[in-house]
């Protein structure tokens, strides 16, 4: 967590990638750089970018930015498979990126509200399972000038995705989930078991790997299906 994430006086992987991709688009257009993408004029190049965070606590997923007004009138974020682009995030909030300030700010708002847990090993642990998406957004063409006169854009677009899994410490019997929207937390009791069980997502994933690691160098996949759809993890990692 700490290498891909980092603090505000130290940035991480993840922070430093946002920070490098505004310093590009702000040198493709000096003119503007707090703009929500380079402008275009004449033939030129815009790009924007997006931001999300979701966690997946106890194989349900959870949209880290949303506020607690979306949490409660909007269904959670889901996994959808298309059949050309593969495993898409349907419903999730994505927060464009305008300023190096906005990922920091993003992030802290994130993990304010990821679910913690006590271990054996740190105070405050990830009991969940995170994921960051960056979405870059290039179009080329000419936008609509004032009086009507435009040319069709040509877009495409990239998107990188961080995991940062849960750990697999033990618990020690409860789990605390922070609110930046109340202020507030509330903590929600784990029966021994749970606290004893290794995550089940992490355990599906490790099945999941031995069994490609089986069939390494071989075209035979069937049977595999049912073992990226067995967690939410899985699905996400496909």
């Amino acid at each position: 967590t700490y290498s891909l994430l980092g603090t505000r006086a130290k940035p991480g992987l993840l922070p430093q990638l946002v920070h490098k991709l505004l310093q590009e688009r702000q040198a493709s257009s000096p003119s503007s750089p707090s703009s929500a993408g380079a402008p275009l004029g004449g033939s030129g190049i815009e790009h924007r970018l997006w931001f999300s965070a979701l966690e997946i606590f106890e194989d349900q997923v959870r949209d880290l930015l949303a506020t607690g007004r979306d949490s409660d009138t909007t269904e959670a974020p889901s996994f959808v498979e298309h059949p050309a682009l593969g495993v898409q995030v349907v419903g999730a909030v994505e927060a464009p990126c305008l300023e190096a300030q906005d990922i920091g700010e993003l992030l802290d708002y994130a993990m304010q509200r990821r679910a913690l847990a006590a271990t054996c090993l740190h105070s405050s642990s990830s009991s969940s399972h995170t994921f960051f998406s960056v979405r870059i957004e290039s179009r080329i063409g000419v936008r609509r000038s004032s009086v009507g006169a435009s040319s069709q854009l040509q877009g495409s677009f990239a998107r990188l995705t961080l995991f940062d899994l849960a750990g697999a410490e033990r618990r020690l019997g409860s789990i605390e989930m922070s609110s930046s929207s109340s202020g507030s937390s509330s903590r929600l009791s784990a029966n021994n078991r749970q606290g004893r069980a290794p995550n089940q997502g992490l355990v599906t994933l490790n099945s999941l790997v031995q069994e490609l690691a089986q069939r390494s160098g071989s075209e035979d996949l069937l049977g595999i299906e049912p073992l990226f759809a067995a967690s939410k993890l899985t699905t996400a990692l496909k």
